[in-house]
């Protein structure tokens, strides 16, 4: 019998990673239009010969059961609570597809039959190999694969794009796996539905999509998972060892506030969509003072009456941020110039970087030592701004 097992698990994931390398090497390139269709009827077709195969093992709906389900809803409620709360800073697009009910209808129909048809697989392909982690983590990986596929955008194979393609789409799905796996183990399909369903066709719903560039959008994905992930692990723990009590769940939740009031904060630092920035320095020009691999907290909200000569300022020079003194402030015609030196030359004028205030990101406030130095290589390796979008 175990045999036989072994046997259908290896023809159905080798199945489905030999269509995930045919869908990268040829479908996208030769019918990129109808990509997703087919994907989505080959994960509906998997779905249905996994239920020959495994069965669909019905579990009754439990104490801990509702519990994740209502934490995952919960999640999901804070999550566009949250996306569109930073909308008010960083901007919003309009959705670019129509919100007529039959256009709705359409985009949304194949998306979302998909990513059923991929919750319900996981939880018939996870609930027949209970006694196996081994096998479990491999359909993992072979689902995030398909995921992977599910959500593909087309992008041009630089480095820079590979990038924001691996960090945008292909981490927080990642993530997103690993966490609705778990629960599909331990609690069964309905909280993996819950959190996919909304997650895949809200998009095709709203007026308008909250603009948070590749960084946000990044933290965003994988924090969603993570958190949820950890939640319900605490709860799904204190449950099997007959802990559980209301008692501590608020306890639980008072002690991470903190934490999740820290994270968010620094997560706004970092994105640079509030007055203060934090940002790592790639090139200092007033070394020992702030050296290169720092990191330093500006203050963006200035104006011609914030800055003097002296003042410690940061700004972008081919696509580094450099941090430099003024040396000089001019008023030509109707702006101001400020002046940074470049060189010191011993009996000539010596030679200045000239800049406006719109190119200045923001006034020093303070320093942390070296801090910057991983995101600063890992940039460097990349040639690009990763924290833009």
């Amino acid at each position: 019998m175990t045999n036989k097992k072994s046997l259908k698990n290896y023809i159905i994931l080798l199945s489905l990673f030999i269509y995930s390398l045919i869908f990268f090497i040829l479908i996208v390139s030769k019918v990129p239009n109808y990509a997703l269709t087919i994907s989505g009827m080959v994960v509906c077709v998997t779905a249905i010969a996994a239920y020959f195969c495994y069965g669909f093992q019905k579990y009754s709906i439990n104490e801990i059961r509702k519990k994740v389900i209502f934490e995952v809803l919960i999640g999901i409620v804070l999550y566009f609570t949250i996306t569109y709360g930073l909308g008010m800073f960083t901007g919003f697009l309009k959705n670019s597809y129509s919100l007529r009910v039959d256009a709705i209808f359409k985009h949304t129909f194949i998306p979302l039959v998909s990513a059923v048809a991929l919750e319900f697989f996981r939880y018939m392909f996870i609930s027949s190999n209970k006694d196996s982690k081994g096998w479990i983590v491999v359909g993992t990986i072979i689902i995030t694969l398909i995921d992977v596929v599910l959500n593909f955008v087309h992008f041009n194979s630089t480095l820079a794009e590979t990038f924001v393609f691996l960090s945008v789409i292909v981490l927080p799905i990642i993530f997103r796996n690993a966490f609705l796996s778990y629960i599909s183990y331990q609690t069964g399909y309905e909280g993996c539905l819950v959190y996919i369903i909304p997650i895949t066709i809200y998009k095709f719903f709203v007026p308008v999509l909250p603009d948070l560039g590749n960084y946000l959008t990044c933290i965003t994905g994988i924090t969603l998972p993570a958190m949820l992930f950890i939640y319900a692990a605490r709860m799904i723990t204190e449950f099997l060892n007959d802990k559980e009590s209301k008692t501590k769940v608020i306890k639980v939740v008072l002690v991470d506030i903190p934490l999740i009031i820290v994270f968010t904060v620094l997560v706004g630092l970092v994105s640079g969509y509030f007055r203060y920035h934090l940002v790592g320095v790639e090139e200092s020009n007033i070394a020992p003072k702030i050296k290169r691999g720092d990191a330093v907290m500006l203050y963006r909200d200035i104006d011609k009456n914030d800055l003097h000569i002296g003042d410690i300022i940061a700004y972008k020079s081919d696509n580094k941020i450099i941090i430099d003194r003024i040396a000089n402030i001019k008023e030509e015609g109707n702006s101001i110039k400020y002046y940074f030196v470049i060189e010191k030359t011993e009996g000539e004028e010596d030679k200045y970087r000239v800049m406006n205030i719109d190119d200045i990101m923001g006034k020093y406030k303070f320093s942390i030592r070296k801090i910057a130095w991983p995101t600063i290589k890992f940039k460097e390796f990349i040639r690009g701004d990763v924290n833009e979008g």
